[in-house]
């Protein structure tokens, strides 16, 4: 490997992380590699390009990632690693090419699979001898959870067999449930490799990032917004690129900004693009949980799109293995508030109202029924009048302030001289006092008088 001080711009906030690797892949470590593990997004595609940028003069790197297309295609993965192909020049890696395909099948293999992986197995070792000689051969292996079955059993085999032909590898994968891919796993750690969980950037390594992208430090909004990105170096990059692309950035001294914190249009368009790939029952489960916020209620999912909880699980099962959505403490939220803004706002605004008018009966804490209701907006129907009124009520002796606001409303939309009208008046006084503006609850007890009725109504108790 080349020396430590050679460093990489792109492997910002993950220096630590790449010298382990580093030490590991040049056997200055014990074990047989490492797994390096993360959400989508994280960065581990990254650290692998600078791993291969770094490898040293005489070291055999074999660098590929599986496909999510080809989890069901035997070997896809050791045919591209290795470039077996039927058709090419060297006659190991034609002969190995076409066992891949059967041509090369004895009865007992064909009847066996696992005596095609052992002879896979072998043929590769002589191939990992053939071409590095006595030097060592290195693996770089991303999106491991894509990979297709006999393609782990190879690789398995092959690190069983590390002594003896020298070879390490890095293998990065995103969290996954498959037993053959924790089985890989746990080969490369019981083998004394390294496990490396990876972590979002931290703001401050978050911010030297896109200072580097836009040339000078970032002003306010552009913090808020790399605040946002929740330290994802996929999200960090494709914003500060739509932040130069949308040619509203201004310089002042050594600071430069937007002029709002509002998302480019041009990341809003990546990562809309990143989320259509999923299927369709996904974008509606996603888009449903945008009116939520941050957390991802199934069951109100679940009442927003006309679906049972497991449907809503199961539409998902994409977000989650692609990291857009996560677990924490049993429950699902969006991981980056950027993706839930570009969801929310794809969304056509009717269809956004609608949502937020069925989420008010669908949830039950009084405070979150009001903000639904409010971003429906009107008309309002006597039902939702009655919701903003109670939670009016209900956050009274916490927020005069926002129970003043939500009586407004109600207000606005009742006929305020019918006796239920009266009493709303009434309570948005004892509201004006509870949130300290007296000269408001003053000026709403003399409207009442005005008009013809008293003060005794429950008011001036709170005078």
């Amino acid at each position: 490997m080349k020396p430590e001080t050679e460093s990489n711009a792109r492997i910002i906030g993950r220096e630590s992380v790449l010298v382990q690797l580093r030490h590991a892949l040049a056997g200055e470590s014990p074990g047989v590699g490492a797994i390096l593990r993360g959400e989508a997004g994280i960065g581990k595609t990254t650290i692998l390009d600078a791993l291969l940028e770094v490898a040293a003069d005489g070291v055999h790197v074999h660098h590929e990632a599986a496909r999510e297309m080809q989890q069901e295609v035997p070997y896809a993965l050791v045919a591209d690693l290795f470039e077996l192909r039927p058709q090419a020049v060297d006659p190991l890696r034609a002969s190995l090419g076409r066992l891949l395909i059967g041509d090369d099948l004895g009865a007992t293999e064909a009847f066996d699979p696992y005596s095609r992986v052992l002879r896979m197995t072998e043929g590769i070792i002589d191939l990992l001898t053939a071409d590095a000689g006595s030097s060592p051969s290195v693996l770089l292996v991303d999106d491991l959870q894509w990979a297709d079955r006999p393609s782990l059993l190879v690789l398995d085999r092959l690190l069983h067999r590390t002594l003896q032909v020298g070879l390490r590898g890095v293998f990065a994968t995103r969290p996954t449930t498959r037993v053959d891919v924790q089985a890989l796993i746990d080969r490369v750690t019981s083998r004394g490799g390294i496990h490396i969980d990876l972590q979002p950037l931290t703001e401050e390594a978050a911010l030297q990032m896109l200072s580097d992208v836009v040339g000078a430090n970032p002003g306010p909004n552009l913090r808020t917004l790399v605040r946002e990105a929740a330290g994802y170096p996929l999200f960090l990059a494709e914003l500060a690129r739509a932040a130069v692309a949308s040619g509203k950035l201004s310089r002042a001294g050594e600071v430069v900004d937007l002029p709002q914190s509002e998302i480019p249009s041009s990341f809003g368009v990546a990562v809309a693009e990143r989320v259509a790939s999923f299927p369709a029952a996904t974008v509606t489960v996603l888009q449903a949980g945008a009116i939520l916020g941050m957390a991802i209620d199934v069951p109100v999912v679940a009442a927003l799109t006309g679906s049972d909880t497991l449907e809503v699980l199961d539409a998902l099962g994409p977000a989650r293995l692609s990291g857009v959505a996560v677990e924490r403490d049993g429950s699902l939220f969006f991981r980056h508030e950027l993706v839930r803004e570009v969801l929310y706002r794809g969304m056509p605004e009717s269809t956004r109202r609608e949502l937020h008018r069925i989420a008010a009966r669908s949830v039950s804490d009084a405070s979150a029924v009001a903000a639904h209701l409010e971003a429906a907006g009107p008309p309002y129907s006597e039902s939702d009048l009655d919701l903003l009124r109670a939670a009016a009520e209900d956050v009274m002796h916490l927020d005069g302030r926002r129970a003043a606001s939500l009586l407004e409303v109600v207000l606005e939309y009742s006929a305020k001289d019918a006796p239920e009208g009266v009493s709303i008046r009434a309570q948005h006084a004892e509201a004006l006092v509870m949130s300290g503006d007296l000269d408001a609850a003053a000026q709403a007890l003399l409207a009442l008088e005005r008009d013809g009725y008293g003060t005794d109504i429950g008011v001036g108790r709170a005078m």
